[in-house]
């Protein structure tokens, strides 16, 4: 890991933000085990394309998603596997704007089982991501409650979260669609 932030590093990208996501992401990921049952390697990908997931912002403001996507594909001081490179790239690109689609190239290249494992881990990503919208590290804790196809995820904050509540509510149209499950914020 400490490779990989020494990446995300030399891309200027190690931030108060970038931590908090993937504080969050890995919050997540832990308390939905249960339900997900995904594995080890698959928090690992998870925590990688977390801190990764803004390095797209060196090469300019115009859809550095995507430009995250080159990035983590070609960088050679990444000590990652090829397929764990694509997983991640794919995992970090989804984090805003779009979900994965056929059309999209490296998208479609993946086999099926991983397109499945890039869905699951980008969704959760994107609400990670939303629970710090504007970058200020208000939500200190979650809790996650799942019952009756509905997704609970409760914040213990230090201050106004709306924009947080709205974002994370924004952001779980891949997590709704990926695990099938309403998503509900409460601070």
């Amino acid at each position: 890991m400490a490779e990989v932030t020494k990446v995300a590093e030399k891309y200027q990208q190690m931030d108060r933000h970038t931590e908090q996501v993937r504080r969050l992401a890995l919050e997540l990921f832990d308390q939905l085990e249960r339900m997900h049952r995904m594995k080890g390697e698959d928090r690992f990908l998870l925590e990688c394309a977390a801190i990764l997931h803004d390095i797209g912002w060196s090469a300019g403001t115009a859809g550095h998603h995507k430009s995250t996507l080159a990035l983590i594909l070609g960088d050679t001081d990444l000590p990652l596997t090829q397929r764990e490179r694509q997983l991640i790239g794919a995992i970090a690109r989804y984090h805003t704007r779009s979900i994965p689609k056929k059309k999209h190239a490296h998208y479609a290249s993946l086999r099926q089982s991983d397109k499945v494992k890039v869905s699951k881990l980008a969704a959760i990503l994107r609400i990670a991501d939303g629970l710090d919208a504007t970058h200020s590290s208000v939500v200190m804790g979650i809790d996650c409650i799942v019952a009756k196809g509905r997704l609970t995820i409760k914040l213990r904050t230090k201050g106004d979260s709306s924009a947080e509540e709205s974002e994370a509510l924004k952001k779980g149209d891949l997590f709704q669609r990926a695990f099938r499950l309403e998503i509900v914020v409460k601070n």
